[in-house]
């Protein structure tokens, strides 16, 4: 047998200094090729630890190869004649894909305006924040010089020599003079501070009215001041670690937002997918997620959607009515928290049957999982896997891990009978203990066939 030695070179597109690396298997994989960068920055754990969804080229050519070698006599048969539509269909490609390469040029001028208006934006409010930040150093000498200032002023009004009085308690005509002298808002806001200082001098703890008032507020000023005069002001170490995590947070954050904001309406099926759940917030790296979170011996394929509140209605008997009996259930609960600004999508997956009739349902199996923050948490405690109640839509766990009233007021988490559920959201003041509400916006229920 002959040996072909494969070399590429090609940069990868997201990773420009990188070079392709692998191929992805899983035809739900976000994206196709990927480089060592794109490998590094996937947050998927349970995708990279399968060997079998990233392989090189040279694997993948070797697996198509012997494929094609074993299939292409038995699968080809010649002399069949192709029905006109299909001749007809192909005919018209060309002018189709004209249309639609000039609609999406159209599209893409659109969304290239706002993400440039985007990023003129963001950069604005970046170097607003950083001006900010610059500026509050700034304020530090002049609260110092300002210090300085303040305490020679009092120290002149207590121990005043003749010259000094006309200066530190001026008649009216004196301040009328004053004011006439000032020719920019800087001088005016400076003789309105200082008369405002004068005029509250008890707020400094001066009490004119009292004999030797001035001279212990001026004996606090002065060690006050002394305290300050020497201190250098600096923000807190930041380390690398920190900024990192808070380029991620915020990416993290945009990307949540765009998703929910762009949303690519009557989009053309990629056929090579296979798996179309007309979801009405799921996106594809999200139904990737989910896939390679459900047992093997289920046909992900074959997800059928069987209730949709926003669609079938929003009571518990529309729940129970749409779901009783079935097993082998995926729930995702699109609900909002409190404390968030972004929607967080949760759910379970349960291979027992739901009922109505409040009684807790056991499984060894059932997992609750968040395509938001990435997380899958096992059961724990079996006997407690579930319970179905007729005024409630997807319920799991003792205590509850994750319970949905249907009325949407009274919708809560509180970490009982799955490993590490107190992870499923992030909100900004949940502790990750306890009971935490929310409402729900939205709750989509899939069944999966079982692989006999």
């Amino acid at each position: 047998m002959e040996n072909y030695s494969i070399s590429i070179h090609i940069p990868c597109p997201i990773h420009s200094s990188e070079n392709i690396q692998r191929v992805a298997m899983n035809f739900h994989a976000p994206q196709e090729l990927y480089c060592f960068e794109c490998i590094l920055s996937r947050k998927d754990t349970t995708f990279l630890n399968n060997n079998n969804n990233l392989q090189t080229i040279p694997d993948l050519i070797e697996a198509a190869a012997a494929f094609y070698a074993q299939h292409k006599n038995s699968r080809i048969k010649l002399g069949k004649q192709v029905p006109d539509r299909y001749i007809n269909l192909l005919t018209g490609q060309g002018e189709k894909l004209e249309q639609l390469s000039k609609h999406l040029e159209d599209e893409k001028k659109k969304m290239s305006h706002l993400f440039d208006t985007l990023i003129q934006d963001m950069t604005n409010i970046i170097s607003g924040k950083k001006n900010e930040y610059l500026g509050k150093l700034d304020q530090q000498l002049f609260n110092l010089r300002y210090w300085f200032i303040f305490f020679e002023k009092q120290l002149k009004k207590t121990y005043p020599t003749k010259e000094d009085i006309p200066l530190s308690f001026p008649c009216k005509e004196d301040l009328l003079t004053m004011l006439d002298r000032i020719t920019d808002s800087t001088q005016l806001t400076a003789f309105v501070r200082n008369l405002k200082e004068d005029l509250n001098e008890k707020k400094f703890g001066i009490r004119p009215e009292l004999e030797g008032s001035r001279e212990i507020s001026l004996e606090n000023f002065c060690n006050r001041l002394k305290k300050m005069e020497d201190v250098k002001p600096h923000f807190q170490q930041v380390d690398d670690l920190e900024v990192s995590n808070l380029k991620k947070e915020v990416a993290r954050n945009f990307d949540i937002y765009l998703r929910d904001l762009l949303k690519l309406e009557k989009a053309i099926e990629d056929v090579t997918k296979g798996v179309n759940l007309d979801s009405r917030f799921l996106e594809s790296d999200q139904i990737t997620f989910l896939q390679e979170l459900v047992p093997e011996n289920l046909k992900f394929s074959d997800l059928k959607p069987v209730y949709r509140a926003s669609r079938d209605g929003f009571e518990g008997k529309d729940f129970h009515e749409k779901c009783d009996g079935r097993k082998h259930t995926i729930s995702i609960i699109k609900c909002k928290f409190e404390d968030s600004q972004m929607p967080s999508l949760i759910g379970g997956y349960l291979d027992e049957a739901w009922q109505s009739n409040g009684v807790y349902i056991p499984s060894s199996n059932s997992f609750l999982f968040s395509l938001t923050t990435r997380v899958k948490c096992s059961i724990s405690d079996i006997a407690y896997a579930g319970v179905g109640t007729r005024d409630y839509g997807p319920c799991f766990g003792g205590g509850y891990d994750i319970q949905v009233s249907m009325n949407g007021e009274q919708c809560s988490m509180n970490p009982h009978s799955y490993e590490g559920s107190s992870k499923l959201v992030e909100a900004p003041h949940y502790s990750g203990s306890g009971r935490i509400g929310f409402k729900f916006e939205d709750i989509e229920v899939y069944c999966l066939e079982e692989i006999f």
